[in-house]
């Protein structure tokens, strides 16, 4: 296994440097060069990339800075405020209702009263109902102020 693992690694470089070499001669094609002239850079190279920040300034530029980061505190802190709202909003509220309600009710036959008349089989019904309704605020914030 390691023997094909260094071969694998041994043909992806020299793909690299095929690939490198392609385009150099291409480089070298643009500006009207010859293919067998050297092509030499001036400069210095050495400063280019600069150095990695060291982990405790990389771990807190991401806390600062990472999208996915930004948008979590955003929603916790949209949350804390309906919390709020719903807190400031929060108070004893009662309603009344009353009704009143007239229902003949009975059977479509006749019947004989006390007195010994006959009467309809239907009654005449009278409801009165009233009630209160309170809605009760939800309980106090947790931890102190």
């Amino acid at each position: 296994m390691v023997l094909v693992e260094l071969n694998r690694l041994k043909s992806m470089r020299e793909s690299a440097e095929g690939k490198l070499e392609t385009l150099i001669l291409e480089l070298k094609n643009v500006i009207g060069m010859s293919p067998e002239e050297p092509l030499h850079l001036r400069g210095d190279f050495n400063h280019l990339v600069d150095q990695f920040p060291s982990v405790s300034e990389a771990t807190e530029r991401a806390l600062h800075e990472r999208p996915d980061l930004l948008a979590a505190r955003a929603v916790e802190k949209w949350s804390d405020a309906r919390i709020e709202q719903a807190r400031a909003e929060g108070r004893l509220d009662a309603s009344l209702s009353a009704g009143y309600e007239n229902m003949l009710f009975g059977f479509p036959v006749r019947g004989v009263d006390d007195a010994g008349r006959l009467q309809t089989g239907f009654r005449m019904f009278h409801y009165l109902k009233f009630g209160i309704s309170l809605d009760l605020p939800c309980g106090q914030k947790s931890g102190s102020n």
